[in-house]
């Protein structure tokens, strides 16, 4: 796949939160394969790589959309991560997760003072057709929606999405040893 550009107007007055889900479904057990690993590191990243989804466009969307919101006088990103950023397990779908909470909360403090909230979402598997054929439970989109509506209201800068989301980053704290795929479903 060629990266796709990200093309916005140049100003615009009601631009709305600018939203980022990108991910790609890989192997749980890819990351010492390194034709995998780059691969979904830079769809989730950068937007770029051998993925099949042109919406992956995770900096290159923030890059296009902060000047817009900062001539505007601020504005709101959302980053939707997963809660598999925080475990081992999940192959180069976690790797390339964590990154994007990392920088999720490298562009909060960058972005602040053009007074962009910027809001980092994790959640558990959203009932959508990527995980449909795995037997988890899986929160309704709608739900999910109306977690990150109430935060961009807030002024929160993080959403967890769903009690398994809580539950793993309350294990944050403990060992490392246990924070793997198993504590995630």
């Amino acid at each position: 796949m060629s990266a796709a550009r990200v093309r916005v107007p140049a100003t615009s007055a009601n631009l709305g939160p600018a939203f980022d889900c990108a991910g790609l479904a890989l192997s749980r057990h890819d990351v010492l394969e390194f034709a995998v690993l780059p691969s979904g590191l830079e769809v989730s990243v950068s937007g770029v790589g051998g993925g099949e989804l042109p919406t992956d466009e995770s900096l290159r969307v923030v890059r296009a959309f902060a000047p817009i919101l900062a001539g505007n006088g601020g504005g709101a990103i959302v980053n939707v991560h997963s809660v598999l950023s925080w475990v081992g397990g999940s192959g180069a779908y976690g790797a390339s997760k964590a990154a994007i909470w990392s920088i999720t909360n490298s562009l909060r403090t960058e972005l602040a003072p053009q007074n962009t909230q910027v809001v980092g979402v994790h959640v558990g598997f959203i009932d959508t057709e990527m995980v449909a054929d795995i037997a988890l439970p899986k929160t309704a989109p709608d739900d999910v929606a109306a977690r990150i509506v109430d935060a961009l209201e807030a002024g929160a800068v993080e959403v967890l999405a769903d009690d398994i989301t809580a539950e793993v980053k309350a294990a944050l704290s403990g060992p490392v040893e246990a924070l793997t795929f198993a504590l995630a479903h």
